[in-house]
């Protein structure tokens, strides 16, 4: 029999799995993401956000917002890559 721990952490990989997100986002890659960069090379350099985040101040200007998690880390990191209505990164953070 498994331990309700070990269920979870299967649980949790088989969902991320299903959603096509990462549960690890690679620190050297991560570090080279810099303003000006289009979603198409954030997601070739780290893959599928984890979560997105709309910010729809007007329909013509909206903004996105990727948080990428690492669950392997103790405790666990994240990143978030902000991206203007052009789909350019305006913001990096923790």
């Amino acid at each position: 029999m498994r331990s309700p721990a070990s269920v979870r952490a299967l649980a949790l990989a088989l969902l991320a799995a299903a959603c096509g997100a990462h549960l690890t986002f690679d620190t050297a890659r991560a570090q080279t993401i810099t303003r000006g960069m289009t979603r198409d090379q954030v997601r070739s350099l780290l893959g599928p956000p984890m979560y997105v985040f709309l910010d729809m101040p007007n329909p013509q200007n909206t903004s996105e917002s990727w948080r990428y998690v690492d669950e392997s880390s103790t405790p666990s990191r994240e990143l978030d890559v902000h991206f203007d209505g052009a789909g350019v990164v305006v913001v990096l953070g923790p």
